[in-house]
C-alpha cells in the first residue's frame, strides 16, 4: 500500500538545487593573485549559504514524512503509563502545572513562550516536541523537574522520559508586560485559541472521519510538532504537525498571529491509506447546554449555558444563512448543499453577561470562531452533528463533509476545499479566526446579518 511518488515533492542533492553564477576574472595585474585567492573562497561561502536555504525546514518535510507514514501500515501508539498517572482523575491531573520559570524561550526577548502539559487523565499518548531555529531542529525533552505535582505523590524518576501530551502558546495579549494562553494543543488534533480579552470555549480540529457513522467515529491524533523560533520583532508563530491515524495521515503548517482577532493559517497536505466515507475538513466543536430558544430540561439560575449559540454560513457575497442550536433528544445531521461557499463558523452572539450570569464559567467571554476558504472549494457541505445528552457536557461538531475519496490518494484540504494534490501545487490554506465581540445590552440585536434563518436541533457531545 503507498503513496504515488508523483504527488510528493522529492527532494534532490543540494548541488541539484544550488544555482551558481560565473564571473569573470579581472585580466592579470596588480589585484590578479588576490582575486584568484578569494574567487574561490566567494564561491565556497555562495554554495554554503545556498545549501543553508535549500535545507531550510518546510511544509514539504513534513509532508515527505507524512507521506512515507501513509505509504506504511498504522502502527498504535505504544508505552503505557505508570499507574500512578494512569489513575489520577480531573481534580488531580489539573494539580499538575507546568513550572512558567521552565518556559520554553522565557530568558530570552521573544515575544512568544512556549509550555507543556503532562501526560495523564485522558492525555493518554505522547506527541514529540521539536524546536526549529537556525543551527536546526533539536527534540524537546520531557523533565519531571520542569512540572509542579501539587499535592499528587508522584515518583519523579518513575516519569522521567514519559514524553509530553501537548504545548500552549503564550503571547501578550492583553497587556505588554504578561503573556497569556493564546493557543493550545491538547489531545487527538484538538487545538483552541483566543482573542483578547476572551475565555477558552469552542475547539477547532484538524480533520473528523466518519463522524456520526454507524461503524464509529476515528480520532486522528497529531503526533509530532516542530515549533519555529520566532524572531524578536515577530507578531507571528510558525507550528508544524503530522497527523496520523488508522486510515490516514497529513502534514500541517499553522501560522498564528495573536491579537484582538486571532487568525490562525493553516495549510494542509493529508495522505489516505484506505477509504474514508465521510471526512470532515475544518472541523469546530462547541457546547450548547440550553440558551434563549430551548429551556433547560430542570430548573437552573442560569438563563444560558452554551459556547456557541448557532451555525453561521456566508453562502455568497450577499446570502447568509443563520441557523441556531439546540439540544435534541436524538442524534439528527443537518447538511447545507452549497458551492464555493465565502465562509462559515459556530458563533457565540449572546456578549451581555445577564443572558448567562454565571461568574465562574463566563461564557458572554468565549470565542467564536470563522473559517474561510482559501481558493475555490469543492466539497458538499457544512454539516452538524447532534446526539441526545442530558449533561451540561453537550457540543456540536461542524465542519466541511468532502466526497468519497479512494484509499492512497494525497489530498489537499483547505477548510471548505478538497482537491487532488499534485506534484507543484504546494497544499492550500484554511484562515481559522478566533473573533472578539464587543458586549451589548440586554435586548439588542444580534449584528450578524442573515437572509436566511431557520430553527435547527442541536448538538454533538464534545469530547473531552
Amino acid at each position: 500500500m503507498g503513496v504515488r511518488r508523483s504527488e510528493v515533492d522529492e527532494p534532490g542533492t543540494p548541488w541539484q538545487r544550488v544555482k551558481s553564477r560565473v564571473v569573470p576574472f579581472p585580466a592579470p595585474g596588480l589585484h590578479s593573485l588576490r582575486s584568484a585567492v578569494l574567487a574561490p573562497l566567494v564561491l565556497l561561502a555562495t554554495f554554503l549559504l545556498s545549501d543553508t536555504v535549500a535545507h531550510a525546514f518546510g511544509l514539504d518535510d513534513v509532508a515527505a514524512r507524512a507521506a512515507k507514514l501513509a505509504s506504511a501500515p498504522y502502527q498504535a501508539p505504544s508505552g503505557g503509563l505508570p499507574k500512578t498517572i494512569k489513575a489520577l482523575g480531573y481534580d488531580q491531573y489539573r494539580d499538575i502545572r507546568f513550572r512558567p520559570d521552565r518556559a520554553l524561550w522565557r530568558n530570552t526577548a521573544l515575544p512568544f513562550e512556549i509550555m507543556f502539559f503532562h501526560r495523564g487523565w485522558f492525555y493518554e499518548e505522547p506527541v514529540t516536541i521539536h524546536e526549529v531555529s537556525a543551527d536546526g531542529d533539536r527534540e524537546i525533552p520531557f523533565d519531571p523537574d520542569a512540572f509542579d505535582y501539587g499535592k499528587n505523590k508522584i515518583d519523579r524518576d518513575e516519569v522521567r522520559g514519559l514524553g509530553f501530551a501537548g504545548f500552549r502558546v503564550h503571547f501578550p495579549l492583553n497587556r505588554p508586560t504578561y503573556k497569556d494562553e493564546a493557543l493550545v494543543f491538547l489531545g487527538a488534533t484538538y487545538f483552541r485559541a483566543l482573542g483578547r480579552g476572551q475565555r477558552f470555549g469552542l475547539s477547532a480540529r484538524a480533520l473528523a472521519i466518519d463522524t456520526a457513522q454507524n461503524t464509529g467515529e476515528e480520532f486522528p491524533r497529531f503526533v509530532e510538532f516542530w515549533i519555529e523560533r520566532p524572531k524578536p520583532t515577530a507578531n507571528e508563530l510558525v507550528i508544524y504537525a503530522i497527523l496520523d491515524s488508522p486510515r490516514a495521515a497529513g502534514a500541517y503548517r499553522f501560522v498564528l498571529r495573536p491579537g484582538v482577532t486571532t487568525v490562525l493559517d493553516v495549510d494542509a497536505r493529508l495522505f489516505l491509506r484506505k477509504n474514508v466515507g465521510k471526512l470532515g475538513l475544518a472541523p469546530l466543536t462547541s457546547m450548547f447546554f440550553f440558551g434563549a430558544n430551548q429551556s433547560p430540561a430542570r430548573d437552573d439560575y442560569r438563563p444560558q449555558v452554551h459556547d456557541s449559540d448557532g451555525l453561521s454560513i456566508q453562502a455568497t457575497a450577499k446570502e447568509w444563512i443563520w441557523r441556531p442550536l439546540v439540544n435534541p433528544k436524538r442524534l439528527l445531521v443537518t447538511s447545507f448543499a452549497l458551492t464555493n461557499p465565502m465562509g462559515f463558523g459556530l458563533m457565540q452572539r449572546e456578549r451581555w453577561f445577564g443572558h448567562y450570569e454565571d461568574l465562574e464559567s463566563r461564557y458572554d467571554a468565549r470565542p467564536s470562531a470563522w473559517i474561510e476558504p482559501k481558493g475555490s472549494s469543492s466539497c458538499r457541505s457544512p454539516s452538524r452533528t447532534r446526539p441526545t445528552t442530558t449533561s451540561w457536557r453537550t457540543g456540536c461538531r461542524i465542519g466541511c463533509q468532502s466526497p468519497r475519496s479512494p484509499s492512497h490518494t494525497p489530498i489537499a484540504c483547505c477548510g471548505r476545499r478538497i482537491r487532488k494534490c499534485g506534484r507543484r501545487s504546494g497544499g492550500c490554506v484554511r484562515r481559522v479566526e478566533v473573533t472578539a465581540t464587543r458586549n451589548r445590552r440586554k435586548g439588542a440585536s444580534s449584528s450578524t446579518s442573515t437572509s436566511k434563518a431557520r430553527p435547527s436541533p442541536g448538538c454533538r457531545p464534545r469530547p473531552p
